[in-house]
């Protein structure tokens, strides 16, 4: 296994749309690179690996320094620091990549198969196995490497982890129950939001951290910090590993597991331990928190992200009186709307569940995602009429939701099948979203008074498909509710 050689640089690892596997050096080179391909949490991890190359190759002081390098400049920097820091993008060796070989010579750590596209973790024993790409096979060095990746920062709390004496002396935070990685969180799976451009180039672009960005999130982050790649830590709880943890690399690549590929598997470890919940203080600029009542968007698969936009946008429209913050929306949306004639804002992650500490994904969880696109024209006037919009959808929601139990209570049925009415509403709202948004741009309000009464319309078909009208007492009853409405913004909510 040591003598192997798998750069990074140059094999073809990364899954990207349209395009099969492409390596690290393609991403930074090809505008026709546009998105990653495969699930919520590869992309948003790959992406972040992608950020934290970019922070590693230069660092760049202010907005003034990022407008000026764009996402050409900042591509070329990364180029060059790749092939200065190329001995340490092998993925097996002496030094692999993200890897810990110490872990080569310790006793009681397993090495543990790996299921592939299942989770960002491996596999529990009681999880429930949903689909072909969770059942045992071969992987490639590709799909290892995809893995590594998606174990940083999104690695599920729980006993999957290898339990070994601490590396650090004297630390004594370590369980046989590891926590969870930081941008998934201990409990369902944090929501994650992220800008998109019109390549992968100009994505890591968008989502670059100048000095100015991170000091005005935590002064006390340290800069002058070597990437984990360059310099691992040898414990959990050494000055590097210190030092990690109150750098820009926790937001993007938290070294949560300490891993060593082998042959027939991997072995995995807990590795650093960081502070998740929001509520004692967890702050990550991708996910998107109440300040005032410290919680977060969550994944859910019953509310895909796109129902999030008004919460996830508010901060870069109305600062002052905002619930919810999502730091890359707060520092990074007056300057990309300022240098970009569209962009696109990507929402995805993995809903989870916890108890007693151990995360799984069973029954309906899965993987989550949006992406809506805004011209960069939008303003203010712009987000009034996108709340305006979304107060109609929830009217409209509700109002289906009230009429379907008023009907089945009359009747004295269950009223089970009310949630699936309803999710089959947003359904077809999901369809209209992108004439919804085109509407918001217009000061006029035909054309969003048009769409209301065509999901109006799509309500009652519901309405009708889960409220029978046959017999003389069913249409009665029928005919008493089938009333929907969309609600108006000013009308109590």
């Amino acid at each position: 296994m040591t003598d192997r050689k798998y750069c990074l640089i140059d094999e073809k690892w990364i899954p990207v749309v349209g395009k099969g596997k492409v390596s690290l050096l393609d991403v930074f080179t090809d505008d026709s690179c546009r998105d990653i391909d495969g699930n919520a949490i590869q992309k948003i991890a790959l992406i972040k690996l992608f950020v934290a190359i970019a922070q590693a190759a230069i660092q760049l002081n202010d907005r003034a320094e990022w407008e000026q390098v764009k996402a050409k400049g900042l591509a070329s920097k990364v180029c060059e620091y790749l092939e200065a820091r190329r001995d340490c993008f092998y993925l097996f060796g002496d030094k692999p990549f993200l890897q810990m070989p110490v872990l080569r010579n310790i006793n009681g750590v397993k090495t543990s198969k790996i299921y592939y596209d299942y989770l960002p973790d491996l596999a529990s024993d009681n999880d429930s196995i949903l689909k072909e790409s969770q059942v045992e096979h071969a992987l490639s060095d590709a799909e290892k490497a995809v893995f590594i990746v998606q174990l940083m920062n999104y690695s599920l709390g729980g006993k999957r982890t290898s339990y070994i004496e601490p590396l650090t002396k004297n630390y004594s935070l370590k369980t046989n129950c590891a926590k969870a990685g930081p941008s998934i969180g201990g409990f369902d799976g944090y929501l994650q939001t992220c800008f998109m451009g019109e390549s992968i180039i100009e994505t890591v672009w968008m989502n670059y951290f100048t000095i100015e960005d991170i000091k005005s999130i935590n002064p006390e982050m340290a800069l002058d910090v070597s990437a984990p790649w360059e310099e691992m830590p040898k414990g959990e709880d050494d000055e590097i590993a210190r030092r990690l943890k109150n750098s820009v690399y926790a937001w993007l690549i938290g070294l949560s597991r300490f891993v060593l590929l082998e042959e027939d598997g991997i072995k995995y470890v807990e590795g650093l331990q960081y502070q998740t919940s929001v509520k004692s203080g967890y702050f990550e600029p991708f996910i998107t928190i109440n300040l005032k009542e410290g919680k977060v968007l969550y994944s859910n698969t019953r509310i895909k992200p796109w129902r999030f936009l008004q919460a996830i946008l508010q901060v870069a429209f109305d600062n002052t009186t905002s619930d919810f913050v999502c730091a890359v929306i707060k520092l990074f949306f007056d300057r990309i709307k300022n240098n970009t004639t569209e962009f696109r804002i990507w929402s995805g992650g993995l809903k989870a569940r916890s108890t007693k500490g151990e995360q799984s994904v069973k029954q309906n969880d899965d993987y989550v995602e949006s992406e809506i696109t805004l011209d960069s024209s939008v303003d203010g006037v712009f987000f009034k009429h996108l709340c305006d919009s979304m107060v109609s959808l929830n009217g409209i929601a509700e109002s289906l939701g009230k009429a379907i139990k008023n009907y089945q209570s009359s009747l004295k049925m269950q009223t089970e099948n009310t949630g699936a009415a309803v999710y089959a509403f947003w359904t077809e709202a999901e369809k209209q979203f992108t004439d919804i948004l085109d509407s918001c741009y217009d000061s006029t309000p035909e054309r969003r008074e048009e769409i209301n009464s065509i999901l109006v319309r799509k309500a009652l078909k519901i309405y009708d498909r889960y409220c029978s009208h046959d017999s003389a007492r069913q249409m009665l009853v029928w005919t008493k509710f089938r009333k929907i409405s969309a609600r108006r913004r000013n009308e109590k909510q």
